[in-house]
């Protein structure tokens, strides 16, 4: 059996442009004679222009309606609606009705703001303490705090002392796969 589905709604419009927008413009006054020389020699002269006002475009709307004829192997149904419901479902429906709409779904979704201490492992050698002139502890300290992202490390994946705090949310777009 064929049959034809008609989707539409009284405040679903299909918007199209009639006229389009007109800038404002402002009047130019002619210049004859006014001693301006363009590249080739010759005297330059404008013409005078007349001022436009703004005027918006101009759309035209008409009410949306789409039409979708298909085969339905079955004379079951008692109502548009469950022949909609079975052409959805079974006949390529959710794909067709995907290509008539832009749909974009988002959810809501908190950021966070994360502190946490990690440990790593330096070797500072005699000669890298030589070079750097570092004779005690402290002096190490102090090298470590101002040259840590210039040492070899051996990072121990050992993470402690982590603080979370939730930093607001906002509406991200679900990824579809498939």
């Amino acid at each position: 059996m064929t049959v034809r589905i008609t989707m539409s709604h009284p405040s679903l419009f299909i918007r199209t442009l009639k006229k389009a927008a007109v800038p404002a413009k402002a009047a130019v006054e002619a210049i004859v004679g006014s001693g301006f020389v363009d590249e080739d020699g010759n005297e330059w002269e404008r013409k005078a222009e007349p001022a436009v006002e703004y005027q918006p475009a101009e759309w035209y709307y008409k009410p949306w309606v789409n039409e979708i004829e298909t085969d339905i192997d079955s004379d079951d149904f008692d109502s548009g609606i469950g022949v909609f419901e079975h052409w959805l479902t079974n006949e390529e429906g959710t794909t067709e009705l995907g290509d008539f709409f832009n749909i974009l779904v988002e959810r809501q979704a908190s950021g966070y703001t994360v502190h946490y201490n990690k440990r790593v492992s330096v070797y500072i050698d005699p000669a890298m303490a030589s070079e750097n002139n570092l004779t005690s502890a402290s002096d190490v300290e102090s090298y470590v705090e101002e040259n840590y992202y210039d040492l070899d490390e051996d990072d121990q994946n050992d993470i402690s002392d982590i603080d979370v705090d939730e930093d607001g949310t906002e509406w991200v777009e679900i990824e579809w796969t498939g």
